[in-house]
């Protein structure tokens, strides 16, 4: 198993950090701290710097140790177009699925609130679920035969 990792750390407050696994095909990212709205473009920018990336590496995104609350949905929807540039200009029209995580019972009302924002705006299949074995079986129905990535048409 190759892995690369990133920590992103602004003012000292937070470190989100990322943990690339290229044999697995998915980049694990995990908020710790505050969330600000161009924290999720700036994670994805790292990531696709990191060696082993490719444009077939899903995201697998840990919300438990975030602070979701200081967003407002005028700023998030503005995070999630501006990820949506980021995920088209890096992913283009290869399917790509972000599973977010968490069982916070303080954080995952505001992150489903912000999915539901969020699904008019940003384009890869998403999905919520408690853990990180639920998000990994999820990735991997996903590309299996009969899956969503199975069933894209080609460019």
């Amino acid at each position: 198993m190759w892995l690369s990792f990133f920590r992103f750390t602004v003012t000292g407050r937070m470190a989100h950090t990322i943990k690339l696994e290229a044999e697995g095909r998915w980049a694990d990212i995990y908020y710790r701290g505050e969330v600000h709205s161009d924290h999720p473009a700036q994670l994805i920018e790292a990531m696709v710097k990191l060696p082993g990336w490719t444009p077939r590496c899903d995201r697998i995104i840990h919300y438990d140790d975030a602070q979701l609350g200081e967003m407002t949905a005028l700023e998030f929807r503005t995070a999630a177009a501006r990820l949506q540039d980021v995920i088209t200009r890096h992913y283009g029209p290869s399917p790509n699925f972000s599973v977010h995580v968490c069982s916070n019972p303080m954080q995952r009302p505001i992150l489903e609130y912000w999915m539901t924002l969020g699904r008019s705006i940003y384009s890869p299949v998403l999905n919520l679920v408690d853990t990180e074995k639920d998000a990994r079986e999820w990735l991997v129905r996903q590309r299996a035969p009969g899956g969503v990535a199975d069933q894209a048409q080609p460019v």
